[in-house]
């Protein structure tokens, strides 16, 4: 039996199918459970060789300062990755919950005008968010050749110059053709970057998707006030059918007091989203937070201080320039669907402000009072309660990248 997460029964169900052909999400409950369970452990096995194959090849590197420096990096960025990719198999059931949790308000009755406005902004969130991936993962799969440049001198055309060889894969793949290995290592390599792009992509899925909850929620108190007979309460989420009329129902469901009884649990709906995604990914952003700050000042260090990096190289300078971009996006996307939670979260207290609360009665008062207490501090994902992830960090990130790049430039001098 397939699990009901699945394609058409959740907002992020296309982020959980890409990562289900990367071995990350197992949708099965029958025999096919255990099946899915070895290409799982042949993933992660092919992970932990290639990170073991990359820190051979630093130690090879010790006289290379800008090839071993390279390699340092993306060893740490790998290392990351693997984490991410464990941190989702570990927390599956949470992250579960978290899809089925953010249909929940779909199953709340509404007027006409609330259910138009949710649906319009759930669409452009899945749009967003499925166009990203996408984009995200074809870049990386368009890129990613670059890194097997010296294979076009005839000289490189060995085992011994891809990393493979210094995987447990070695004695297995030296008896066949170059190209075949070659072709190997670049899917082993390419399988192992669009996994930690898919994770990245659902744990930016599942940012933005909470922000749109808190647009909702801040429509719905806006309109909690207003007149309107046609009230009606969601389908169960299908993306082919999103804004398809439910059931029709009228007073007391349209009373502003039942409306503001289903924000206020909304909003406890979306507390709890948070505390899961904290729980989720708290860990994991410190190490990916440091991987990121690393990446670009080492990069940075060759480019600009040490002018390791000949520019006029095309090959070179695009590979160096690939990985800086590459931090730069991750970390960007991470900080700024971050920030997206934070502004939404805050915009709460004046979208309930804005409502006509002051023509209801003493009880309406009363529940808005409790609320407004409730919800006057904004929500932020964070890496264990040190660094939330917003424009501020990001900001902070870059800052202190260029001044460990000034401070090495003027030492060098």
């Amino acid at each position: 039996m397939i699990d009901k997460v699945a394609p058409g029964k959740s907002y992020i169900a296309f982020n959980l199918k890409c990562l289900t052909y990367l071995g990350t999400w197992n949708p099965w409950n029958d025999r096919r459970r255990w099946v899915y369970n070895v290409y799982t452990f042949v993933m992660l096995f092919v992970m932990a060789s290639r990170i073991n194959g990359y820190i051979i090849t630093a130690r090879a590197l010790q006289h290379n300062f800008l090839q071993q420096t390279l390699m340092l990096v993306v060893i740490s960025t790998f290392s990351v990755g693997l984490l991410k990719h464990i941190n989702t198999l570990w927390h599956h059931s949470n992250v579960l919950f978290l899809a089925r949790l953010l249909a929940w308000e779909r199953s709340t009755i509404c007027s006409t005008q609330v259910a138009l406005y949710r649906d319009e902004v759930l669409r452009k969130t899945m749009k967003f968010t499925k166009n990203v991936t996408l984009i995200w993962l074809c870049l990386g799969t368009f890129d990613l050749p670059l890194f097997y440049r010296e294979c076009l001198d005839e000289n490189h055309r060995t085992i011994n110059h891809l990393p493979i060889s210094y995987t447990v894969l070695r004695n297995l793949l030296e008896p066949l053709n170059f190209l075949v290995i070659l072709l190997i290592d670049f899917l082993t390599f390419l399988i192992y970057c669009c996994s930690i792009i898919s994770n990245d992509c659902l744990f930016l899925a599942l940012m933005l998707h909470i922000a749109a909850q808190f647009k909702i929620l801040n429509f719905r108190l806006k309109t909690c006030t207003a007149v309107d007979d046609d009230y009606q309460i969601g389908d169960e989420f299908d993306t082919n059918s999103i804004g398809t009329k439910g059931p029709k129902h009228s007073a007391p469901y349209s009373s502003p007091n039942h409306q503001l009884i289903i924000c206020i649990q909304h909003y406890q709906k979306i507390f709890g989203m948070m505390r899961v995604l904290r729980k989720i990914y708290g860990l994991i952003l410190l190490p990916q937070l440091i991987s990121s700050t690393s990446l670009i000042t080492f990069v940075g260090i060759h480019v600009f201080v040490t002018k390791t990096v000949n520019l006029g190289d095309p090959s070179s300078a695009g590979v160096v320039l690939l990985t800086l971009f590459s931090a730069l996006i991750q970390l960007g996307v991470y900080c700024l669907a971050g920030n997206s939670i934070i502004v939404a979260s805050d915009l709460t207290t004046s979208a309930a402000y804005n409502c006509q609360w002051y023509r209801e009665d003493s009880t309406f008062k009363t529940k808005m009072t409790i609320f407004l207490s409730m919800s006057k501090k904004p929500m932020s994902v964070s890496a264990i309660g040190l660094f939330e992830l917003s424009c501020i960090t990001l900001k902070n990130v870059l800052t202190k990248s260029y001044s460990a790049m000034a401070l090495l430039q003027k030492s060098a001098e």
